[in-house]
């Protein structure tokens, strides 16, 4: 007996998937992403981009917003 998943947790994203999770094309992408993260080879041969790697290269770039010292309106 067979049953359907629930949910499915993504591991990995195809470069197409990884540019559209970051709001960007796909030749921006490979262009000035790709370099930049650790990839994964899947065994017939197509390139993949883990998930916790995306997330550590935005955490990497992520800045603190300026601070306003006026009070709330």
């Amino acid at each position: 007996m067979l049953r359907e998943a629930e949910t499915v947790v993504r591991l990995v994203y195809s470069r197409r998937q990884a540019a559209e999770a970051l709001g960007i094309s796909p030749a921006t992408f490979a262009r000035r992403v790709l370099p930049y993260v650790e990839t994964v080879e899947l065994p017939w041969g197509a390139v993949a981009i883990p998930v916790d790697e995306l997330e550590r290269l935005v955490a990497a770039g992520r800045q603190a917003a300026p601070r306003c010292d006026r009070p709330p309106a």
